[in-house]
């Protein structure tokens, strides 16, 4: 019994240190962050440019009609984070959802983040923007207004595919990969390349 109380102690120490890791955060705007990792397993996390674990966007309080995604969000242990990403999924089929206004700190935002958003009208995306996942605003059936910005590189497939109250887009030339039927079923979209 004397062995066995240390490494079920250490255990439960473990666990307790590991936990804050995984748990999730909402700021008061009703958006839910969480560190971001590289994997699955959750073992790779991503940093800031300041060597500083980095969030992800999750999800949000879909009460709300405008989402706003911080800069930053103040974690569990008083320090404030980086938010970088939106995860696959963290707003899709939200149907409340009329506009979304996202800080520039954001590099990535993943697939289908905001499929099926049947009101949404209006993106700010952010400035530092790299890469639109795959099927990002896919159905957006009600979006008119999204301005692409220069640091774009990669649009997903299927990325803007049914937006059919989209008229316009001008593609930078930051942009080198398309994905496929990225405009498809938005028959009225006029792109400027």
């Amino acid at each position: 019994m004397k062995r066995i109380a240390p490494i079920i102690i250490s255990i439960l120490l473990l666990f307790a240190l590991t936990l804050p890791c995984f748990a999730f955060v909402e700021t008061n705007g009703g958006v839910k962050v969480e560190f971001a990792f590289a994997d699955e397993e959750k073992t790779i996390p991503l940093c800031d440019e300041n060597g500083k674990q980095a969030l992800i966007v999750i999800g949000y309080n879909d009460d709300m009609p405008t989402i706003r995604i911080p800069e930053t969000v103040e974690m569990y242990d008083g320090d404030y984070y980086t938010v970088m990403y939106i995860a696959k999924y963290a707003f899709s089929q939200h149907e409340k959802a009329t506009k979304a206004i996202i800080a520039d700190t954001v590099v990535e935002i993943g697939e289908s983040a905001f499929e099926g958003c049947d009101n949404l009208m209006k993106v700010t995306l952010p400035k530092g923007l790299k890469t639109l996942g795959m099927s990002t605003f896919r159905d957006c059936r009600l979006l008119r207004k999204v301005d692409l910005p220069d640091t774009l590189e990669k649009i997903g497939d299927f990325c803007f595919e049914g937006c059919t109250m989209l008229r316009t887009l001008k593609i930078p030339a930051s942009v080198n990969e398309i994905g496929h039927h990225a405009f498809s079923k938005s028959e009225s979209l006029i792109l400027d390349v």
